[in-house]
């Protein structure tokens, strides 16, 4: 597990993961500055978005999605728990609805 660190530069998010995320309707500056979303190259050459996945305030997994196509990949024995699963017990949103969905 690796400890989450706060960074003194901005999150890297190329331009095309930037406009991937917001051909879905998505804030890439809020998607990277507060949830942690990334991109990088991986090995096959291809761009990937990585999410990661905290508990407790530390990452625990990164699940990346291929820009190009739908493929997935994860963390090798990365932790199994919902997305954003510290917020499921921030009292300051015991107010608001639990909506959980899948894929």
């Amino acid at each position: 597990m690796t400890a989450v660190m706060k960074l003194d530069r901005e999150p890297a998010l190329s331009a095309a993961a930037a406009k991937w995320l917001e051909a879905r309707g998505l804030d890439s500056a809020l998607c990277a500055e507060r949830l942690g979303l990334t991109s990088g190259v991986g090995r096959d050459g291809r761009e990937w978005l990585s999410i990661p996945f905290e508990r407790g305030g530390v990452r625990v997994n990164r699940k990346f999605r291929q820009l190009a196509e739908k493929a997935w990949r994860q963390d090798k024995d990365g932790e199994q728990i919902f997305w954003r699963f510290d917020a499921i017990g921030d009292l300051g949103l015991v107010d608001q609805p639990l909506i959980i969905t899948e894929g």
